[in-house]
């Protein structure tokens, strides 16, 4: 058994091998109260939209147990100016609900030329694939921009900073709830859409005051590079591009990086990174994606480029947060390995498909050569992919093995206790 059952207390399993630093929803019970951490630990917690968070620090694959402390009085503030702000960034928003300032204190610089957190409505017809294809004529096709519903005043607490926007835009309504937390760059969209179009695309777009020739995007085991110019046909063809986690437009000194939790089609022209949120199209299915939507993107700057920054441990903590069991507390539960590097992760720890051993797979992540350090005894051999063949002899283990990896490289190891 992993836990057992305890009153006034929950687990939160952090399944990256990246230390986990953000934050978290917990159950309504724990409202008013300082949580306490098995290692000794307090957290404050917040009221925010009816939720009860707080902000946590979890150490890679591991298993925490949180207990209920004393009460504490809410300290939220209400605030007249639209910015949230902290000893790292202020964003200031306009009344007009878009970003109008976006200000690192690190790097003392404004990164936005122009109003940022633009929701646009675009005309979406294309000649052929109704479901798959967009033409890249859509941009002449702008039909409005979002307009205010209403704006609530911002709310500073203990954990976070808030500030939460309605928006109309065609037969659509957008609900934005917009969180900094106190100790992070980041900035989280949280956005509710009730979407009623039909051939019509939803966009955001950041206009940046970064100039680099190329932005990166995010793929599974890597990240691709493509021109941010139209100076070929060949670049002109490129005005769409996939990105699972994040694009990120940077130069050697600093970038910002556009974050998403479920949305994959990113167009970045000279400085201005855009972001496909909805679409509406009426062949195969006449009612794709019609209704109520909830999806996250994160605004996020940073000092130096894509592989200097922590663009990449960020846009995976955004996408797997911990898993919370409420009720229970572990029994000195340890993750079977443990894991210290910079530039490899370890997506996988599994049971074998053949042998009642357990598979660890590595990824290098920097396009670079990494170095790591796995803390386990017993044997290691290395397989392939599929688990089936042996590449390398079975090597003995004492303590911890280390691996490195070229770029982007996979490996696939197969650990046998004993």
């Amino acid at each position: 058994n992993l836990f057992k059952r305890k009153k006034e207390s929950f687990v939160l399993v952090n399944a990256l091998s990246y230390d986990f630093k953000g934050i978290v929803h917990i159950p309504k019970e724990y409202k008013g109260h300082n949580i306490t951490s098995s290692e000794g630990y307090t957290y404050p917690t917040q009221i925010s939209n009816g939720q009860i968070i707080m902000n946590v620090q979890l150490q890679p694959l591991s298993f925490t147990t949180f207990t209920k402390a004393k009460k504490i009085k809410d300290k939220s503030r209400i605030e007249s100016e639209l910015f949230l702000e902290n000893k790292f960034v202020k964003y200031e928003f306009s009344k007009s609900g878009t970003l109008k300032v976006a200000y690192d204190k690190e790097l003392k610089l404004n990164l936005l030329k122009d109003a940022g957190n633009v929701l646009s409505l675009y005309e979406d017809r294309p000649l052929n694939w109704d479901a798959w294809d967009i033409d890249f004529y859509y941009k002449d096709s702008l039909i409005e921009l979002a307009s205010v519903k209403s704006i609530d005043k911002v709310i500073n607490g203990t954990v976070c900073s808030t500030l939460n926007i309605s928006y109309i835009i065609g037969n659509s309504t957008i609900d934005q709830h917009i969180t900094l937390a106190n100790d992070s760059k980041r900035l989280d969209f949280n956005t509710f859409v009730d979407w009623n179009e039909k051939h019509k695309m939803l966009r955001v777009h950041f206009p940046t005051t970064i100039l680099s020739e190329q932005a990166s995007y995010d793929i599974q085991y890597g990240y691709v590079k493509r021109n941010t110019h139209k100076n070929t046909s060949w670049d002109r063809a490129k005005f769409e591009v996939v990105g699972h986690k994040y694009a990120d437009l940077s130069n050697n000194d600093y970038g910002v990086a556009l974050m998403n939790d479920c949305k994959y089609g990113y167009s970045i022209l000279d400085s201005t990174i855009d972001l496909n949120l909805l679409r509406s199209p009426n062949n195969p299915d006449a009612d794709a994606d019609l209704g109520k939507h909830n999806f996250i993107y994160s605004f996020y700057p940073h000092k130096g480029d894509l592989i200097r920054s922590n663009v990449i441990k960020q846009s995976t903590l955004l996408n797997h947060t911990p898993i919370l069991f409420n009720g229970y507390e572990n029994i000195s539960t340890e993750s079977p390995v443990k894991f210290v590097g910079k530039g490899i992760e370890i997506s996988t720890i599994k049971k074998s498909e053949y042998k009642n051993d357990l598979i660890l797979r590595a990824v290098e992540t920097l396009g670079r050569n990494s170095n790591c350090e796995i803390y386990f005894n017993g044997s290691v051999i290395e397989t392939n992919l599929l688990e089936q063949k042996n590449i390398s002899k079975r090597k003995k283990v004492k303590n911890s093995i280390k691996i490195k990896l070229r770029p982007f490289e996979i490996k696939t190891f197969q650990l046998i206790k004993g």
